[in-house]
C-alpha cells in the first residue's frame, strides 16, 4: 500500500475529488499554508496590504500499489494551473494500517 500526499490549489479541490472518485475509496483533505523563498500572497484588509502565506490543500490518499500510477496521472492532469508553486506529490510506503473502530489491521 502507498500513501500519496498531494498539495494542490484550493480552487482545484472539487474537480480533483470528482476525478478521483472512480479510483479511490476515500481521501482526507487538510487546509494548509505554503511558504518558501519567493512565495507570497498579498491580501488587503481594511485598506492595508499584508503579505500572507499561500493557501493550499493537502490530500492524503491511501491506495493499492496498482492504482498509484492512475492516481498520479489524474492529479497532475486535474490540478495543474500553469502557475509557479502549483503543488507537489509525495509517495510513501504504508506498512500497516489499523481501523480504530474494529482494531482490524490491513497489510
Amino acid at each position: 500500500m502507498k500513501l500519496i500526499q498531494c498539495i494542490v490549489h484550493p480552487a482545484k479541490l472539487d474537480q480533483l475529488v470528482t476525478a478521483l472518485q472512480p479510483v479511490t475509496s476515500g481521501m482526507t483533505a487538510h487546509e494548509i499554508r505554503s511558504c518558501g523563498p519567493g512565495i507570497s500572497w498579498h491580501a488587503v484588509y481594511r485598506g492595508v496590504e499584508y503579505e500572507t502565506l499561500l493557501p493550499r490543500v493537502l490530500l492524503d490518499i491511501v491506495s493499492d500499489d496498482t492504482w498509484v500510477d492512475d492516481i498520479i496521472r489524474i492529479v497532475v492532469e486535474t490540478a495543474r494551473t500553469g502557475e509557479a508553486n502549483t503543488g507537489s506529490i509525495n509517495i510513501m510506503t504504508v506498512e500497516e494500517s489499523y481501523h480504530v473502530r474494529t482494531g482490524f489491521m490491513d497489510q
